[in-house]
């Protein structure tokens, strides 16, 4: 059979949109609600329901596309709610503390400006492998990749089986010191490793092959954030491919990077997804600007819970070589995109002290929702104000699949926010949306 259609998917923390490309040029586009406890559910229900546009089976559909190409939130997701791997770290005898020192600016890495200002009153982030799934070995290799101490092997045996049975790590990172210049040491305790415990029973990450330069603080970030967000990754992605090879697709499956291109899921690595979805719009932004011929562009990208923006200047967009996650400085180049937590699940509050009507960076996400969402949240959203002022239609949310309850979006703002700021509901939802847009135009 013919293959004549490209599937584009981007699962965002509140909707997984697809668009169908056909070999004609036409484009066809779905959405679904996304799915948090299940990503691949949400991805399922957005091709199911682009399938039902085209008139197609979900089997017809995918057994008649050449590519299939997906970015995703989930490693942004399980890094940002802590919710990855129980990650056990291996480096070299005597740096065990590096990750905990962190550098001088990591205290204030990733944080905004008003809070940089107060740096007295900052504390370090929690560590993502704390000290006691920390082990040391005995072994030196020198800036020139000159060996000056061999690689103790019964201390990796020791600490590999210490990590493992009885700290109960699922994944280990190994950066060791100077592996950039070489990466003999970190091979060895790969294949150590995988013959102590093969068929993927732990995931392993290892700096020097993630990452090829100097900086062993930012290099072991890299191969801890990668340990971290690994299993969830690849259990989610080869779970994904399954199903939709099970349901026809027999073209390649390709996984969007955070670097503006696309990896086959042999050649992608976890940490590559971060920032993928921004990624996406990035380039197709870049694409239709030279369509139109313009050469300098700002790129704007407004969700359910971030609002990402980025600059294309003379037709290219820049990289950040060393970005922050989670305030982990990490070495992985990514496309240079700046985001704040302003979506349509960001929730509004008053502050108890002050009585300051603040909004974001939290957010409802999927799951509850926004209030008018009907599902169980509680707290005012951007999305239920935008509901009361009518900028959103209730009864076509969704393309009409999907209908908002004003009444319970109107309690809230009322309970939350006017009656403790004693205004009128409308007033208070003026105020709501006049900030989220005075935050995103700052961002600007």
């Amino acid at each position: 059979m013919a293959q004549e259609f490209v599937i584009g998917v981007d699962t965002g923390g509140t909707f997984t949109d697809v668009v169908v490309l056909k070999s004609s040029g036409e484009f066809v586009t779905g959405k679904a609600a996304t799915t948090p406890h299940d990503f691949s559910i949400g991805v399922t229900d957005a091709v199911a329901e682009v399938a039902r546009q085209m008139g197609l089976s979900v089997g017809e559909l995918l057994s008649r596309t050449a590519f299939f190409k997906h970015g995703t939130t989930v490693a942004t997701n399980a890094l940002i709610t802590r919710t990855g791997a129980k990650v056990g770290f291996i480096t070299t005898r005597g740096f065990e503390d590096t990750t905990l020192i962190m550098r001088a600016v990591g205290r204030v890495d990733g944080l905004p400006e008003e809070e940089v200002r107060h740096v007295t009153h900052v504390t370090k982030p929690e560590p993502l492998v704390p000290r006691e799934r920390i082990r040391g070995v005995s072994e030196r290799i020198d800036y020139q990749g000159q060996v000056l101490i061999p690689l103790n092997m019964n201390e990796v045996d020791a600490a590999v089986r210490d990590l493992v049975e009885k700290e109960g790590c699922n994944a280990i990172a190994v950066s060791l010191l100077h592996s950039w210049a070489n990466p003999a040491h970190e091979n060895a305790v790969r294949e150590r490793i995988l013959k102590l415990y093969p068929n993927g029973k732990v995931f392993l990450s290892f700096g020097g092959a993630l990452a090829r330069v100097a900086g062993e603080y930012a290099r072991a970030n890299t191969a801890i954030v990668n340990a971290f967000v690994g299993p969830t990754v690849d259990r989610y992605l080869n779970n994904l491919e399954a199903k939709l090879r099970g349901s026809g697709l027999s073209g390649p499956f390709l996984v969007m990077q955070g670097n503006g291109g696309l990896a086959s899921m042999e050649q992608s690595v976890p940490l590559g997804n971060l920032q993928s979805g921004p990624a996406g719009g990035l380039i197709a932004s870049a694409y239709m600007a030279a369509l139109l011929g313009h050469s300098k562009v700002l790129t704007t990208d407004m969700g359910g819970t971030s609002f990402d923006v980025s600059l294309i200047t003379d037709g290219f967009w820049k990289y950040a070589d060393e970005p922050i996650f989670d305030r982990f400085r990490i070495l992985q180049p990514i496309a240079e995109i700046e985001s704040i937590g302003a979506g349509g699940g960001t929730i509004a509050r008053v502050d108890e002290v002050t009585r300051r009507l603040l909004v974001g960076p939290q957010s409802a996400g999927a799951h509850p929702g926004p209030v008018s969402y009907d599902e169980g949240g509680e707290q005012a959203t951007v999305t239920d104000v935008d509901v009361l002022l009518g900028y959103i239609d209730p009864d076509y949310f969704l393309g009409g699949r999907k209908r908002l309850n004003k009444r319970k979006a109107e309690e809230a703002v009322r309970e939350k926010i006017a009656r403790p700021l004693n205004l009128s509901v409308t007033d208070a939802a003026a105020g709501i949306y006049e900030i989220i847009n005075n935050k995103m135009s700052d961002l600007i």
